[in-house]
């Protein structure tokens, strides 16, 4: 994308909450294109969006989207969320209206080639941030974004050719990405499970927008890739780059782990000669799954020089990433976990099955569709009480009923907590695992996490005083 877009007019289509519509807005105003941005959503809804910009000359088009908007523009730049079978996408196309993204205007614009992208259906946020903060050991010049919750179109200024460039991409974002050739120059999948088929509609559709993240790659690129996970083992011979395996229970994988003298370590293994990188004591994040995750980023790490002790004093340091399973605290001798980014039921089942028993869950959100079998048989032998909440509650307690286990059914996250948090006795946990996607009552998963943390604020705060540890208020 050339860096002068003086007179394009180009519409951005979602500008959304995350940043990366503020972002897409900024950059293509600052290089002279006359923006107009149009979301669905109404200004009051996007208010803090819109205040981000109000430094510059936009024009918006808010609470809806107009044919005319996409018919008479020159560029189209949308949004992750906006499906490519949009209606208003099929008219930008059927007038030969370019159609792109904010990844792919950062991918093209970016001055360096040395770009690692990490995706995956559960622990893509976690890698990302992890091997961001091995490589920041590392390399000089470190810069992490993506779909982790910061754009880096913002600091395209700043960025030189031999900075180190660590992005978390989704399916959304992969699914119609044209980057340039030998892009990434490292790729990861964590793994792939059943997720978003309301937007994909079939898994196998699913699945190709993850594999596209290996097709752009050549031979001087790296494919690193979880041989313990059945789908994205399969697609190992998809890309043409340098092929890396991890896995915590397969020892084929180059990355795994070695049990000597009975202690535990993550090692690499090459030719034959065993590397160890670090304890797994080490590892400050609960879950057997986390446990590939730092596999996967200490893989990130080797294929860009990490020595094992740089590799090691980065995962010793790490504390996680806000509301993925992260441990609040232990409040009346009772442990909080908030992992509000839980959105499928695969999330849920493996922060259920690393927390140490016995526990309270609490779910709930938008229902998706998806099967619901596994994660009522993984409650049912692990909670002791199950509080479910919002527009799925109703589906989640008839499958728990199937199963042979009790729900009780809430209209909010607050009535949950608090039935959650009185019931519990002390050396239980109350997790706060969802399951489900937070539209139903949240803008997204943070917001929900927010409210999580302050409910647990709240409780200690009541219990400290010596109050009942049930609200008042609570229904």
């Amino acid at each position: 994308m050339s860096r002068d877009l003086r007179g394009v007019r180009a519409t951005v289509m979602g500008l959304g909450l995350f940043g990366g519509g503020v972002a897409t807005a900024r950059f293509l105003t600052k290089r002279g294109a006359d923006v107009l941005v149009t979301d669905l959503r109404d200004a009051a809804t996007l208010r803090e969006s819109v205040e981000a910009l109000a430094d510059l000359t936009i024009r918006y088009r808010l609470g809806e989207h107009r044919d005319e908007d996409f018919k008479n523009a020159d560029l189209v730049v949308a949004n992750p969320a906006v499906s490519p079978e949009s209606h208003f996408l099929t008219i930008a196309r059927g007038h030969g209206v370019p159609i792109t993204s904010e990844l792919e205007l950062f991918l093209h614009a970016c001055p360096s080639r040395d770009v690692i992208a990490i995706t995956g259906t559960n622990g893509k946020t976690t890698t990302t941030s992890l091997a961001g903060e091995i490589l920041k050991l590392t390399k000089p010049r470190v810069f992490v974004g993506g779909n982790i919750g910061k754009s880096l179109l913002d600091c395209l200024d700043e960025l030189r050719p031999d900075d180190t460039i660590v992005l978390e991409v989704s399916s959304f974002q992969l699914e119609a990405l044209h980057p340039p050739r030998g892009w990434p120059s490292v790729a990861v999948i964590t793994n792939i499970t059943p997720d978003h088929l309301d937007r994909h509609g079939r898994m196998e559709a699913y699945v190709a927008a993850k594999r596209r993240i290996l097709e752009f790659q050549d031979s001087e690129c790296d494919a690193i890739l979880n041989l313990n996970d059945p789908i994205s083992s399969k697609v190992i011979n998809d890309s043409g780059a340098r092929r890396l395996t991890f896995s915590r229970n397969d020892s084929k994988a180059r990355y795994t782990v070695s049990d000597s003298g009975g202690a535990k370590y993550l090692v690499e293994r090459d030719r034959g000669v065993e590397t160890r990188l670090c304890p797994v004591e080490y590892l400050q994040i609960p879950g057997e799954f986390n446990i590939d995750n730092a596999l996967a980023a200490a893989a990130v790490g080797r294929a860009r020089g990490a020595t094992p002790e740089a590799i090691e004093k980065a995962i010793s340091q790490f504390r996680g990433v806000a509301h993925r399973l992260q441990f609040v605290g232990t409040i009346h001798n009772i442990r909080f976990y908030d992992n509000s980014v839980s959105t499928v039921p695969e999330s849920t089942i493996s922060a259920l099955e690393a927390v140490a028993p016995p526990i309270r869950w609490i779910a709930g959100g938008k229902s998706k569709g998806l099967d619901l079998r596994a994660l009522a048989e993984s409650s049912r032998d692990r909670a002791v009480g199950i509080y479910v909440y919002g527009e799925a509650a109703g589906e989640l307690a008839s499958e728990l009923r199937r199963a042979g286990a009790t729900a009780r059914v809430f209209t909010n996250l607050s009535q949950a907590f608090e039935a959650a948090a009185s019931e519990a006795r002390p050396g239980e946990a109350v997790v706060y695992s969802p399951a489900f996607p937070s539209f139903d009552q949240y803008r997204n998963y943070k917001e929900r996490g927010a409210e999580f943390l302050n409910l647990a604020d709240r409780f200690r705060c009541r219990t400290s005083k010596g109050l009942p540890p049930r609200a008042e208020t609570a229904e």
